[in-house]
């Protein structure tokens, strides 16, 4: 349900106590460059005819970076931002160009707000004109395209929902809670857990990527309390026969991914926000930049010291994209 949203809670207070400290290159035929700007909580990233466009969720707006010059332009404004009911910011979470088109997931509404916004919670498409594709949704987070459908994680619902060309509506998969480990629980507070009670946590999606072959990729983020290595890639398959659903668990393990991304050359790219601590809550620092290989079965860790990272995006020059909540923006290259 709304346990996603604790998550931005704690990254929203933290960001304003922030001490910038340098990711460190763990892979060394991997660098990066800063992406100088002045945004507040840079969110969602795509890339439109060789610029990118960032969206922000510090003031509602989506900027134009072209090629690799560090001077925005104003793509588009006026989207709702603030607050929302739970205390953090809330705005653009991802947006997508797709068909000369830009996608745009819309969260939660602003709680200072008298009256909610039209684009609240809403998957937007924007053309020559804004307009709404569904507002009928809790949190909207991420989504992706596969031929001609969307497929959309809204974790506020727990759900992976599909929109096909005739923009119709298909819940695909129901994230089921999990069992959490009764000892960790225990740990937490022994008073309230006992060691022979089941205790369920949210199974909570937040990325999503798909492949040419229409193979999804979804990070579970496990609810609170958060607990290290609890974190999922699941690996999911939408038969079209009989409307099966094939689902299984590619790594685990993790420590609160919140993106994924299928890079050209068929590996994947996981970014984890980091650890937990129960007097810290999530710590500064501690987010990574992940590669798996399918074919050697390797997990190598590319970057770590992120600092609460939100979003990858693999350019078409094969430069990789992450964003912080921070405020910083990272070029990813591989070194020749």
């Amino acid at each position: 349900m709304k346990i996603f949203f604790i998550i931005l809670l704690f990254i929203f207070f933290f960001t304003n106590n922030f001490i910038f400290s340098k990711p460190n290159i763990i892979d060394s035929s991997y660098t990066y460059k800063l992406l100088e700007t002045d945004l507040i909580y840079p969110s969602g990233v795509t890339e439109k005819e060789g610029s990118l466009l960032i969206s922000d969720l510090g003031d509602g707006t989506i900027y134009q970076y072209n090629n690799n010059d560090s001077k925005k332009e104003i793509f588009y404004d006026g989207l709702p931002f603030g607050l929302d009911i739970m205390g953090y910011p809330t705005g653009p979470y991802k947006i997508k160009f797709q068909n000369n088109k830009l996608y745009i997931s819309q969260g939660w509404a602003d709680i200072d707000r008298l009256e909610e916004h039209i684009y609240d919670h809403s998957l937007l498409k924007l053309d020559k004109n804004i307009n709404i594709i569904t507002n009928d949704l809790w949190n909207p987070y991420d989504f992706s395209f596969h031929k001609s459908n969307i497929y959309l994680i809204d974790s506020g619902k727990n759900k992976l929902i599909k929109i096909d060309e005739n923009n119709i509506f298909h819940e695909i998969l129901f994230f089921d809670k999990i069992i959490q480990k009764q000892e960790n629980l225990n740990n937490l507070s022994p008073t309230e857990f006992s060691k022979n009670k089941p205790y369920l946590i949210d199974s909570v999606p937040t990325g999503i990527a798909i492949n040419d072959l229409g193979t999804i990729y979804v990070c579970i983020f496990s609810g609170f309390p958060y607990f290290k290595g609890s974190g999922k890639i699941l690996k999911i398959k939408d038969k079209k026969i009989n409307k099966e659903k094939e689902v299984s668990v590619l790594l685990e393990n993790l420590n609160a991914p919140i993106d994924v991304e299928v890079l050209n050359d068929g590996r994947l790219a996981i970014l984890e926000m980091g650890s937990f601590d129960y007097e810290k809550e999530f710590a500064q620092n501690d987010g990574r930049l992940l590669i798996y290989n399918f074919k050697k079965k390797n997990l190598d860790v590319i970057i770590d010291n992120l600092d609460r990272p939100m979003t990858i995006l693999q350019r078409l020059n094969g430069n990789i994209i992450v964003t912080e909540l921070s405020g910083k923006i990272y070029n990813i290259y591989i070194n020749k």
